[in-house]
């Protein structure tokens, strides 16, 4: 009886052992998909941001040069577009937590604390 014990004691730790090193594996890979997500959506950010930053670039110098011939003032378009942009930017930080900040953290809780079994299913 006591050597029964013994075995089933033995069994029991080496199945802890090995749920143990299986959940740190499962742990594992599910950090490494939300660090693949989080890069890829960075990366599409970060390239999205350039080429609507080079755009919004070639737009607004269009816009200021005809600014200019209509207005025959050299320089005004290149200023009312800069206060344009001025006044975009104080939009921007005026409400920088309810459009960015925000969808931000609501983005990374999503990726980070979604529940796997649901997907699944």
């Amino acid at each position: 009886m006591l050597e029964e014990l013994k075995e089933t004691i033995e069994k029991g730790n080496d199945d802890v052992k090995e749920l143990t090193s299986l959940e740190v594996k499962r742990t594992k890979l599910i950090i490494a998909e939300a660090c693949t997500e989080l890069t890829v959506k960075a990366m599409t950010f970060v390239v999205s941001f350039f080429f609507i930053g080079t755009i919004l670039f070639f737009l607004s110098m269009g816009a200021a040069l005809l600014l200019d011939g209509i207005l025959n003032v050299p320089g005004a378009g290149f200023f009312i577009i800069a206060a344009l942009f001025i006044m975009a930017l104080s939009l921007f930080f005026a409400f920088r937590k309810k459009w960015l900040e925000s969808p931000i953290v609501r983005m990374f809780i999503k990726i980070l604390f979604r529940d796997k079994t649901e997907e699944k299913i």
